[in-house]
């Protein structure tokens, strides 16, 4: 039970994380300093814990008791490891979705880092937290979603598999990793391609499973990157073969999963005005990538944290939003 439900007015508080590869490390880092500075241990605030790709992977860590600053240290000291032995350029172009990395770094650190739990066990861990993480079912082009078993009579949750495999399953993202096939054959790759920002479709399963109304609902939803004015000059012929990272595929995906986020974020907060506080970056950030941490990046991130700090605290704490106030 949250520490926020012994209030005499209870609300259900989720707290969502979006996907974005190493760029988690923004969220990470406010975890580290909210338990360093104020004591917060975020998991004791929240009753609903979703996350989607690197969202998905924190939230695991949150569930399993994994501190902020391991979690933040995991995204400075892993990167080489989960985004590692980059594939030559004949290997990325027979690979399904031109996928740059193997698997190995990323399935290495899930079982080191993460643990072999099934997904029931990962709510007894947490001491029965609701949870969900999201998927794509490529083939069948429908979402999936791995969630604990308080969320098992939507008919589109699963809770039968391996924490692994869900954690797996919604990090595959294409262009990067290569998607996993179900037992039917399905290709079952990343979440964010509905729901990098899945604070909607939380939304939607507490309303949905436990009957609740709007006004019962808060949310802390945490972002990796802020998008505007996408540039479409794509490279092209012979010098899109030599950059097969930087061609007009991987910018559309890109450009998808920022529609995705935006839209998500801004029909939440219509949803929910003021009982809804997004962390997340406000100025585009040039050059950075999903697959290393930037320096320049990192040094943003520090800089959001001490100017919002105080808000973001106070939300926590008593569900009221005051950041634009």
């Amino acid at each position: 039970m949250a520490i926020w439900n012994i209030k005499e007015k209870r609300k259900y508080r989720i707290l969502s994380i979006d996907g974005g590869g190493m760029k988690g490390i923004f969220t990470a880092y406010a975890l580290w300093r909210l338990e360093e500075e104020y004591n917060i241990k975020i998991i004791d605030y929240f009753d609903f814990i979703v996350g989607t790709s690197t969202g998905a992977l924190i939230s695991a860590g949150i569930l399993s008791g994994i501190s902020g600053k391991e979690i933040y240290e995991t995204y400075v000291s892993k990167n080489n490891q989960i985004f590692s032995n980059k594939k030559s350029f004949k290997k990325q172009f027979t690979s399904t979705f031109f996928a740059a990395y193997p698997e190995d770094g990323l399935m290495d650190y899930l079982k080191k880092e993460i643990g072999d739990h099934s997904l029931l066990s990962l709510y007894k861990l947490s001491n029965k937290k609701d949870f969900a993480f999201f998927a794509s079912n490529f083939t069948k082009a429908k979402p999936i979603i791995y969630s604990s078993p308080t969320y098992n009579k939507s008919s589109l949750t699963k809770n039968n598999v391996s924490l692994i495999e869900a954690l797996r399953t919604t990090t595959a993202a294409p262009f990067y990793f290569e998607p996993l096939k179900n037992n039917e054959g399905h290709l079952i790759l990343d979440g964010g391609l509905w729901a990098n920002n899945p604070s909607l479709a939380a939304l939607n399963l507490a309303i949905s499973t436990k009957k609740l109304n709007l006004e019962d609902i808060e949310i802390l939803s945490f972002g990796q990157s802020f998008t505007t004015d996408l540039d479409f000059t794509f490279l092209k012929g012979a010098e899109m073969l030599r950059k097969p990272m930087k061609n007009q595929f991987v910018q559309l995906l890109m450009s998808v999963l920022a529609l995705n986020q935006n839209s998500q974020t801004s029909l939440v907060k219509n949803l929910l005005e003021d009982k809804v506080y997004r962390y997340a970056p406000e100025v585009l950030q040039e050059g950075v990538s999903v697959d290393k941490v930037d320096t320049k990046f990192l040094n943003y991130t520090k800089v959001y944290w001490q100017k919002n700090k105080k808000t973001l605290v106070e939300f926590i704490k008593t569900g009221v939003n005051k950041r634009y106030n």
